[in-house]
């Protein structure tokens, strides 16, 4: 990396007073002299860099701005690299089916002849509990 080449780097995050610049290309080689390199521009207050992952953590006083600077070109895409296409992911399973539905409405019933009995606190409610709980699918009443 010489001082003339501006070196490839995506904006990982950005904030008021805080950059996280990632290098676009392979390799990390550098990005120690290139951290000396930021550290020096005007309104830049500290330059941490992480060889493992080769990013950048540029902390500002707001005047500091990457797209500018002459050591930087700031890509808006990823390099190509081949990789596996992206499947899309399965929609999360409810866990309500048929038994759990019956189970629900067998519940609801009871409560409800309950209710009709004038027996509203507690075996209705504990009833409407239970087919709450049974159509949830998160526990089942005791003895389901």
């Amino acid at each position: 990396m010489t001082a003339s080449a501006p070196v490839d780097v995506r904006l990982a995050h950005a904030m008021p007073g805080r950059v996280r610049l990632r290098l676009a290309g392979p390799g990390n080689a550098g990005l120690e002299g290139l951290a000396a390199t930021l550290s020096r521009r005007p309104g830049v207050l500290k330059v941490a860099f992480r060889m493992e992952t080769g990013s950048l953590l540029i902390l500002h006083d707001g005047r500091f701005r990457p797209e500018l600077d002459p050591a930087l070109r700031v890509v808006t895409r990823r390099p190509s690299t081949p990789s596996a296409p992206r499947r899309a992911k399965p929609a999360p399973a409810l866990g309500v089916g048929a038994g759990e539905m019956a189970g629900a409405a067998a519940f609801s019933g009871l409560a409800l002849l309950q209710m009709a009995r004038g027996r509203v606190l507690p075996p209705a409610l504990t009833l409407f509990w239970y087919a709450a709980t049974w159509f949830s699918g998160r526990s089942r009443p005791p003895g389901g």
